[in-house]
């Protein structure tokens, strides 16, 4: 089933690139794909948020943005970007905000004091809309802190691996699989899915290139690390529950 799912998803990005005319129309957090004849090639499964038990509410969602099912890795982003960096060259050239170089960026710097990525620079609020966002590093760090971690070599059968993360309030999980990063033009699948907080690292007072996120790794225990703003990395949406 998944080796079908990964022939989808490449027709789709096909499709996407010959045919100007191709759009992507979100409905409940389902994405339609349709070609330039109007005709209706696939769709994804609806995104799930899932309940688990976290003490802000937060509800996490069940696969990655972009992605056709649980198992399947989705798109990758470069920090900051809206839009899929799938098929770009991902380098400071080509990162949102920056002029060429790791000490260059224009937003998100020593200047402007902004350290949480703006809804207009949220991939999963822009795609999903609502309260879907990025998790910050608080919501990861609630997320490590209320689950158990299991390491999983093929999930559901599927020859997927990653990590299952199970709550230890109410025994709901999420898996996230092992869809690696994005550099320049090469895609590195490691034993790690990284998934971005849209959180800056600003440790260094005077560099602020690096974002951090979420390091899945098969070896060794999971844990919030930090990562230049131009790697093409995993987006795992959150939803945050709507008050009154």
């Amino acid at each position: 089933m998944y080796n079908n799912f990964s022939k989808i998803k490449k027709e789709m990005k096909f499709l996407k690139k010959i045919a100007t005319d191709t759009e992507a129309v979100q409905k409940e957090h389902r994405v339609v794909y349709y070609n330039n004849s109007n005709q209706k090639i696939c769709y994804t499964e609806p995104i799930k948020w899932v309940d688990l038990g976290l003490p802000s509410g937060t509800l996490w969602a069940n696969m990655n943005l972009g992605a056709v099912t649980e198992s399947d890795y989705g798109d990758y982003y470069m920090w900051g970007s809206t839009q899929a960096n799938n098929d770009t060259t991902c380098d400071y050239a080509n990162c949102p905000y920056c002029t060429g170089t790791y000490n260059s960026f224009t937003k998100y710097n020593k200047s402007d004091g902004k350290t949480t990525l703006e809804s207009t620079d949220d991939a999963a609020t822009q795609i999903l809309g609502g309260t879907a966002h990025i998790p910050t590093k608080d919501e990861i760090q609630e997320l490590l802190s209320k689950t158990r971690k299991t390491t999983v070599y093929s999930y559901n059968g599927t020859g997927v691996r990653g990590v299952k993360y199970t709550s230890i309030v109410n025994g709901n999980s999420i898996f996230i699989p092992a869809s690696g990063w994005r550099e320049n033009n090469t895609n590195s699948k490691v034993g790690s899915g990284r998934i971005w907080s849209s959180s800056l690292d600003n440790s260094d007072s005077t560099i602020f290139s690096n974002a951090y996120y979420l390091d899945s790794n098969l070896t060794w225990a999971s844990a919030i690390s930090s990562l230049g703003r131009h790697y093409g990395l995993a987006i795992r949406p959150v939803l945050t529950p709507q008050t009154t």
